[in-house]
């Protein structure tokens, strides 16, 4: 989206008339790559600066987050069928070529951004780098597929309340328990000797 200051305007951003945007439009074409042209254009009395004369570009994000519609309903489906409703609602058209870029069905990078709102609540694994290397609607399906699939391979109860499981002696294990056994066995002691014999022995070393 873009700020346009104009004297006349308000200190808050207002959408530019319809008619004026769309020459603005024409006009950045000339210059600008598809995926850099806005897809809104608002109008301001001023741009918001800092205390330093620097532009406070917090306050121009919280504006653009302020313009964003209202995410819609959570998606359903298959990824593709995601995928393609969301397209179709930030890009304004029909989607059925799964091969072509999300920028040369128009789109832009605040539409990426669009978009990424309205596939995150399902998908809160998916970021915006994924959209701008996953660029086509077959990709990006099959990567937010193997999002789906690491979100069921992760087990909550890991490492927690899982049951371990001891694995039975061998036999030869088994045998040398046996005869240590027996070792024990055949000790005599100590302290019985001191009570029976009549001979006092000598404490032991520690």
């Amino acid at each position: 989206m873009a700020f346009v200051v104009l004297e006349e305007a308000d200190s808050q951003p207002r959408p530019l008339p319809a008619d004026v945007a769309a020459e603005l439009r024409r006009d950045a074409e000339k210059w600008l790559t598809g995926a850099m042209l806005p897809t809104a254009w608002f109008q301001v009395h001023e741009l918001p600066r800092s205390p330093n004369g620097k532009l406070d570009r917090p306050t121009l994000t919280g504006w653009a987050t302020q313009a964003v519609p209202a995410v819609p309903a959570t998606v359903t489906g298959s990824s593709a069928q995601a995928v393609a409703e969301v397209w179709e609602r930030v890009l304004g058209t029909p989607v059925t070529d799964t091969g072509a870029t999300f920028f040369s069905l128009g789109g832009t990078s605040s539409g990426v951004l669009r978009a990424l709102a309205q596939l995150q609540p399902r998908y809160p694994r998916l970021h915006a780098a994924d959209l701008f290397r996953h660029t086509t609607l077959r990709t990006l399906a099959a990567h937010l597929d193997t999002l789906d699939g690491a979100a069921e391979r992760t087990d909550p109860q890991a490492g927690g309340d899982r049951a371990r499981t001891v694995p039975a002696p061998s036999a030869a294990g088994k045998h040398s328990a046996d005869n240590l056994e027996e070792s024990n066995a055949a000790v005599p002691d100590v302290p019985a000797l001191c009570r029976s014999g009549s001979r006092p022995v000598p404490a032991l070393a520690r």
